[in-house]
């Protein structure tokens, strides 16, 4: 064969030993099969019998299947046992289909195509064949791979236990004597590893158990599950077994103390994983036990969302699944009215809700968008055709709609608009529980401190929280940017995201520490760690009066040096928050984030209704507006993840710069047609912006900045449209301004370098460091393996900043530094 898209070829025994089941692994892509390859490898060990196809052999690999190869591949690894083929979509069936009918006739019966998922099956077949299990339990375990993450992914055992058929707790592993009258022997030991039984170390035990034929059985006694058959990889991961939790290995069997004594020494070893602080603690009577110390994490390490210090209690919340089942329909017309019914339901709570916190105006528009989404036509229309033409019930067609339009916000490349979603699912467990009453109720208070701790939660369910006193929100989900962030943010609530699954196996009524301002949460903190965070709350709490009894006052060093504090907003609530915190203008108004929050593109007026509003909150302040910063990451889609009416696809395209068309997906979006360049592209949009912005600015200190400028051609592209724009005002007979202050975002490195060539265009410069920082490093910030290279801190942004700031100040112009490096402590000196 070529092996031009043959990936790996087969290790261990020749295929003439006939000592095993292979395994071959088909994929589209050259690279998604050698990562697999290298994956159940891994997990498996590097003398089982198994390949990889990927692509199509031509050069650099191109996406495909190829059948020759995959008859090729499967020849390699033949044996009389079988060979198992896992495949990943569309035409790999097909083309391993033909690849069968290459094989001579007496292999074709002994090689089976197999259903499974192509990662998970891999492992869960690899591990199995690499012990010499039969071809069916190969298959079996293969076909079976996904119910570890399907039962890790559920939110209570329960649950678990009565969908996907998970082992109840059953008492003591220990079996009736084997056959041969040997008695059970049993292994007690704490798991140390840092991640619990995941899967590497899952799939050495499972060889270790399977080494000597005895018959050997795993439960795990912290979270009472089980017993499991500890040589079915599935079943192992299944068990779910946690850092610190307790397990018990039972064996039958004349090899019953060899396998046990196997296991521990592999467990002495913390199962492969060497990386770990201490090896698991044996408990069991086999060897003597050591020092049997059950404790939980001593930190949790989530992100930061709202400031503040809790001390309190744990209280886990969780939501469980509407019904699922869709019984008969007599009458759509009924169903429809429930449904109806039951959103108008939801809508007066929200407005309740809404009305509770409108003294905040940074909080209380948020509700608003899930008002809108009541209305939604992305989730309103889905149910109606669900009800009338395809019979539904009223509970299995919105929450169908709801999971659709969740889906579209968490697929967007956009840490903003994917936050949006929990504002949907938060919606929908709204409408759910009226619909079915199974959604659980928020606690309506707390008769002591209490932390919240939950998978994600919506910002009704965080205000909800709010007013029941809750001290403190601990999420393993969500992010920054949430609007429960926001509305945890505003309501003083203290409020950590992204702690991982780990924070939801902490035990009702363990007492923790969470720390809003470092995004850590403590459990079962010590007495001395208890009084030093309390001491803490105390200052932070005073600190805080105090900034805020001191809002208004100039921000100046103690040597005179005054700083404007201006602020980042997206729109008029966060705005609104801004004017009453005492801002001293908007540094950066982010309209796109506006233009994202509706299901059409905003009109002329409304944008001038809209931007004066916010200049007005600010008086004489300087309110700086950036034209659109779209395209790459913020793609123009409505709430429901459709690209927003009115949205030209074609218009006038100045020959300089020359952006490819906007209907073309990109390969590269970060270095695409986005900020300035998405403007340009789209002129109809930008100017209309830009007579806006105009109108606005007549009366009011209204600036305009242009985002993501390069060249100075780009720089005088956007001015010539600034100048059309105020002519068209003009010729309308409407005021203008006398002039707009006009800026450039610097965050491309080459602006950076040639700031001098933009001095005498401009009338000040904004640093945007987030996106400094990713291309001088050449590193995604929205990519968590890289992005920590993007530290804003380093040398070389801080000299390039140093540049901007030496050529701005030798014409006598502003710069503001925008981007997460505003915000650091460390960087203020």
């Amino acid at each position: 064969m070529t092996g031009a898209a043959l990936v790996g070829s087969s290790s261990g025994a020749s295929s003439a030993d006939g000592h095993s089941v292979g395994i071959v692994i088909v994929s589209h892509s050259f690279s998604l099969a050698k990562g697999v390859l290298e994956l159940a490898r891994q997990m498996a060990g590097p003398d089982t019998r198994i390949v990889a196809v990927g692509g199509l052999p031509l050069p650099d690999h191109p996406l495909g299947t190829d059948a020759d190869q995959i008859a090729t591949a499967i020849e390699s690894v033949y044996s009389d046992d079988g060979v198992v083929v896992l495949l990943d979509v569309g035409s790999a069936l097909l083309s391993a289909s033909v690849a069968l009918d290459l094989l001579p006739a007496d292999h074709r019966a002994n090689v089976h195509l197999c259903e499974a998922p192509l990662v998970e099956g891999a492992i869960a077949a690899a591990v199995q064949a690499r012990l010499g299990s039969p071809v069916d339990r190969v298959l079996d375990e293969a076909k079976d791979a996904l119910r570890p993450k399907i039962e890790q992914l559920r939110t209570s055992s329960e649950e678990v236990a009565g969908q996907v058929g998970a082992s109840p707790f059953r008492g003591s592993t220990a079996e009736p004597p084997s056959a041969d009258g040997s008695p059970t022997r049993e292994l007690r030991m704490v798991v140390r590893n840092r991640h619990g039984l995941h899967a590497r170390p899952a799939a050495r035990l499972v060889q270790a158990a399977a080494s000597h034929g005895a018959n050997v059985q795993l439960s795990d006694l912290t979270s009472r599950r089980g017993p499991v058959d500890a040589r079915s990889l599935t079943d192992v991961a299944t068990l779910g077994v946690l850092q610190n939790h307790e397990i018990v290995v039972s064996a039958t069997g004349p090899d019953a103390e060899a396998t046990l004594a196997e296991i521990q020494s592999l467990a002495n070893a913390n199962f492969g994983d060497l990386d770990e602080d201490s090896a698991p603690t044996s408990t069991n009577p086999v060897q003597p036990s050591g020092q049997d110390n059950i404790f939980g994490p001593t930190r949790l390490n989530g992100v930061a969302a709202s400031p503040g210090i809790a001390v309190a209690r744990v209280q886990r919340l969780r939501f469980d699944a509407p019904d699922n089942t869709n019984r008969p329909v007599p009458d759509p017309k009924a169903v429809w009215s429930d449904l109806s019914a039951a959103i108008e339901r939801v809508r007066l709570q929200i407005e309740a809700t809404r009305n509770s916190v409108d003294r905040n105006v940074d909080a209380a528009p948020i509700f608003d968008v899930q008002l809108r989404l009541l209305e939604d036509p992305a989730l309103v229309d889905p149910c109606r055709e669900a009800i009338f033409e395809r019979g539904l019930s009223a509970a299995t067609a919105w929450r169908q709609a709801v999971a659709l339009v969740s889906a579209r916000y968490r697929a967007v490349n956009d840490e903003y608009l994917r936050a949006r979603a929990a504002d949907v699912d938060d919606v929908g467990r709204q409408v759910s529980k009226e619909l079915t009453g199974s959604v659980a109720q928020l606690p309506a208070g707390f008769d002591a401190p209490t932390v919240v701790i939950a998978a994600e939660l919506g910002p009704s369910e965080v205000a909800r929280l709010a007013r029941a006193g809750v001290a403190g929100i601990g999420l393993a989900l969500g992010g920054p940017t949430s609007h429960a962030s926001i509305v945890a943010r505003a309501l003083g609530i203290p409020l950590v995201v992204g702690l991982g699954p780990e924070a939801l196996s902490i035990e009702d009524g363990a007492t923790v520490v969470l720390d809003g301002g470092s995004g850590t949460l403590l459990p079962e903190p010590d007495s001395e760690t208890i009084d030093r965070y309390r001491h803490a709350s105390d200052a932070e709490r005073l600190e805080t009066e105090e900034a805020r009894a001191n809002r208004g006052m100039p921000a100046s060093t103690r040597d005179g040096q005054t700083v404007a504090v201006l602020a980042n907003v997206g729109g008029l609530a966060d705005a609104g928050a801004a004017a009453s915190s005492g801002a001293d203008g908007i540094g950066l108004l982010r309209t796109e984030i506006w233009f994202m929050a509706q299901n059409q593109l905003p009109s002329e007026d409304e944008q001038v209704r809209t931007y004066s509003a916010i200049a007005d909150l600010f008086g004489g302040r300087p309110v700086t507006i950036r034209t659109l910063d779209l395209g790459g990451d913020k793609p123009l889609r409505n709430p429901a993840g459709d690209p927003t009416p009115g949205l030209p696809t074609s218009g006038r395209i100045p020959s300089r710069p020359g952006p490819i068309p906007p209907s073309r997906t990109e390969e590269n979006p970060a270095l695409g047609v986005r900020g300035l360049r998405w403007c340009i592209a789209h002129p109809d949009v930008f100017v209309t912006q830009l007579r806006a912005i105009v109108r606005a600015a007549a009366g009011r200190r209204l600036r305009v900045m242009f985002p993501m400028v390069a060249t100075s051609d780009e720089l005088r592209a956007a001015r010539s449209a600034l100048d059309e724009a105020r002519l068209a005002v003009e010729r309308a007979g409407l005021p203008t301004p006398v002039r707009i202050a006009v800026g450039i975002v610097i965050e491309v490195p080459a602006a950076a370098l040639r700031a001098a060539d933009f001095a005498d265009d401009v009338d000040f410069f904004s640093i945007g460091t987030n996106d400094l920082a990713q291309y001088v490093f050449a590193a995604d910030r929205g990519n968590p393996v890289v992005s920590p290279l993007t530290d804003a801190l380093h040398p070389s942004i801080l000299e390039l900043i140093a540049r901007v700031v030496d050529v701005a100040h030798s014409r006598k112009k502003t710069v503001a530094v925008c981007g997460e490096l505003a915000a650091d402590a460390l960087a203020t000196p």
